[in-house]
């Protein structure tokens, strides 16, 4: 290439850069022109810019609602701004001024908005709307280092600022991607920051029949879940609260989070939170989103770990404001707080017995005789049951919790494997395959000896550290 060449080169290059440079600053002009037409009425005052916060787990929300405001907008502009984390009043004030807010393209974030389903959301954007009231000027964005965004509005008249926000915040409510599902909570790492982030949930169906308790017991966990859900607007006529504190107790595998799980399927149209004690960094949040999205319960798995005597507990705050939320809730709020313990002994007071915070308590016992029948049946599902002397296991299982009978069941299934010689085998040839599936496809049978050993493994061999590790109590 030549010099002449090179040079050419460089000026067409300059030409384009000029080119962008004077649409930019053509488009940066006329954004300018109509913030000003805001600003300045014939009153010539600025109105005040209102600020909304709004946590992470609200974005999806936001920008829907946002979307939905815009299509009913005769006229509506979405343009982007650098820096990204710029205020409103910045970019009022600093289009082509000393700030150097410029016009950029609108920075979009991928978020979650159902189980394995994401979305393109606005996390930075300045929203230039005209409806029939007025005009809206709107800039959302994160504020650097934090998690959650920022919506700050301006409007002209003034008061439509306020009624913009309020809008949002409704159709927010109404038209919730988490109204519900099935939510798990995971605050946010930074121990300052009350911001929350939610992730949709799919839980291995659970059905009624695999909650195995005594009939009380089934009836007392009905009658204030589902029951109670089913009825409210009975008990709202009446006059009576609908929020609820309940406090599910028992010994280490007794079935409590399994139960907790049945409830997350079996209440129709109830949004669900799951946290556990360790989670509880953004409670307050989260008391927020279960009143908007109720009716909702909020499921604690393992409070002692947070709710033991204050002198021992180093998580003073996440309790005080724990039970700060559970007494503020309103009476006509449908949330429920149901939360899980293997230690009862050491809840603190104030939670476990005050009016108001916890109204029921329902003890998951060590399965009776009966019990532990039924599971038995229930965890042979897909086995062949041969016992000749079936009162004899049962007998011998006394004091064992459901998962002790669960792990029981499948070493006996691993016993049953090894006497019947069924090892893992690659078919052969595809004229051999027809032959053996008839007897590759037969179910296992367990006999008495296979539960034997399994007993003896579990309750002699591995001494007394593995029977208190599967949830074995003996009398």
């Amino acid at each position: 290439m030549s010099t002449s060449d090179i040079v050419i080169a460089g000026l067409l290059a300059l030409c384009v850069v000029g080119i962008i440079w004077l649409i930019a600053s053509r488009h940066q002009r006329m954004v300018k022109t109509r913030l000003r037409a805001v600003l300045r009425g014939d009153d010539e005052v600025a109105p005040a810019v209102i600020s909304a916060g709004f946590i992470s787990a609200d974005l999806p929300d936001l920008h829907l609602a946002l979307e939905r405001f815009r299509a009913g907008c005769w006229s509506h502009e979405l343009i982007g701004c650098n820096p990204v984390d710029a205020t409103l009043h910045q970019v009022l004030h600093g289009l082509g001024g000393i700030h150097q807010v410029t016009i950029a393209a609108v920075h979009y974030v991928q978020v979650e908005v159902g189980f394995r389903e994401n979305l393109a959301c606005v996390e930075s954007g300045l929203f230039l709307l005209r409806t029939d009231d007025g005009t809206i000027v709107a800039r959302l964005y994160r504020a650097l280092g934090s998690e959650s965004s920022q919506l700050d509005v301006v409007s002209r008249p003034a008061k439509l600022a306020q009624e913009f926000l309020e809008t949002l915040r409704e159709d927010m409510r109404q038209h919730s991607v988490y109204r519900g599902k099935v939510l798990t909570v995971t605050p946010s790492p930074n121990v300052f920051d009350s911001d929350v982030k939610l992730t949709f949930s799919q839980l291995p169906r659970v059905d009624r029949e695999q909650i195995v308790l005594p009939e009380e017991t089934m009836r007392m966990l009905e009658r204030n879940t589902v029951s109670f859900f089913r009825h409210t607007d009975a008990l709202r006529r009446s006059g009576r609260s609908l929020r609820r504190g309940l406090l599910l107790h028992g010994e280490p595998g007794t079935g409590k989070t399994f139960t907790a799980k049945w409830l997350a399927h079996a209440l129709e149209d109830v949004t669900v939170f799951l946290l556990s004690a360790q989670q509880l960094a953004g409670i307050g949040e989260c008391f927020k989103l279960a009143r908007r999205l109720q009716p909702s319960l909020m499921i604690i798995e393992d409070v002692d770990l947070i709710a033991q005597d204050r002198e021992l507990s180093m998580a003073t705050v996440n309790l005080h404001e724990l039970m700060n939320e559970m007494d503020g809730l309103a009476g006509d709020s449908e949330v429920m707080v149901l939360m899980t313990t293997n230690r009862p002994d050491v809840i603190e007071k104030a939670l476990a017995s005050r009016p108001g915070r916890v109204d029921q308590t329902i003890e998951f016992p060590l399965p009776d005789d009966d019990c532990r029948s039924r599971l038995i049946d229930l965890y042979c599902e897909g086995l062949e049951l041969e016992l000749a002397d079936r009162q004899r296991v049962i007998n011998k299982t006394k004091g064992a919790s459901p998962a002790f009978i669960k792990e029981l069941v499948r070493k006996a299934a691993l016993f049953a494997a090894e006497r019947t010689g069924a090892i893992n085998t690659r078919p052969a040839a595809d004229e051999a395959e027809g032959a053996s599936a008839a007897e590759d496809d037969a179910p296992l049978g367990l006999c008495d000896a296979d539960f034997s050993a399994a007993l003896e493994e579990m309750l002699i061999g591995g001494g007394k550290l593995t029977r208190s590790i599967l949830g074995f109590r003996s009398s």
